[in-house]
């Protein structure tokens, strides 16, 4: 249905391969009522192994053509801006450095013509942002840098260098903590790392201390029985302390490639 005129629409699904990537799906609506078109790219509910963040710099006219996919969950800065996209205000989404630039610049002249009467200070403010913003989107003024966090470690920038590694942006791996998951819209329960306590040991040290007591009988005691009750398995969206480490080992080599091989490339 559409969200501007309430009309049935048509809603097209697709699964696109990114190179260097992953796989994504596409979801487009077209109303053929009012006209008014939307995408979408979701990832199937899935999680990286690790939470990414890119550090790009957009140094000349070709890097502004650069693909850039974003989740719903990824912020966006551009230092140079003062600009902050905080996570989960925009769908996911697949753009070029320019098309973002464009698309938050059309966003900002929609209500304008409004501002002018209403809130001439803000009017006069957000028309100097949009001067400076579309420096930037056309390449009259570089360099910038684009800032791109993502938890969920579903998005991407663009690298023209691959296979090789791309000089201009930096990636940085990391694992996602508790506070971000409750963010992405998982369960506080579910987040906690799930350590089941130690029956056995506590449960014969009560029958040790019943026996010298004299009160040890065949049958369990109330106590002992709720601590042989066995737990209910929760779901967790965090790891164990093995996982972690082995996650961590997995990190540091990621990281120290990356580093690794920005430096060879800057002493070429």
């Amino acid at each position: 249905m559409c969200e501007v005129c309430g009309e049935q629409g048509t809603t097209n699904l697709m699964l696109t391969a990114i190179p260097f990537f992953k796989e994504v799906i596409v979801s487009s609506f077209d109303c053929e009522h009012c006209g008014y078109k939307n995408s979408e790219i979701t990832f199937g509910g899935k999680l990286a192994d690790f939470g990414v963040k890119m550090e790009c710099t957009i140094v000349s006219q070709a890097h502004l053509n650069r693909l850039v996919v974003k989740s719903e969950y990824a912020s966006i800065k551009i230092p140079e801006l003062s600009l902050d996209i905080p996570p989960r205000t925009q769908k996911g989404s697949m753009n070029s450095v320019e098309g973002i630039l464009k698309r938050m610049v059309d966003g900002l002249e929609e209500g304008q013509e409004l501002r002018k009467d209403s809130d001439p200070q803000s009017y006069q403010k957000i028309n100097e942002f949009i001067k400076l913003a579309r420096e930037y989107a056309t390449g009259a003024k570089l360099p910038f840098t684009i800032i791109l966090d993502d938890p969920s470690g579903n998005s991407y920038i663009q690298n023209p260098y691959a296979p090789s590694t791309d000089p201009y942006n930096k990636i940085e791996y990391y694992i996602r903590t508790k506070a971000q998951l409750i963010e992405m819209g998982y369960s506080p329960d579910n987040c906690e790392e799930q350590k089941l306590p130690e029956v056995t040991e506590t449960r014969d040290q009560l029958e040790k201390a019943m026996t010298e007591l004299g009160v040890a009988k065949k049958d369990e005691s109330e106590e002992m029985k709720k601590m042989s009750k066995p737990k209910k398995e929760v779901k967790r969206h965090v790891y164990t302390d093995e996982e972690i480490k082995t996650l961590t080992d997995k990190l540091q080599q990621l990281n120290l490639k990356q580093k690794g091989n920005s430096t060879s490339l800057h002493n070429l």
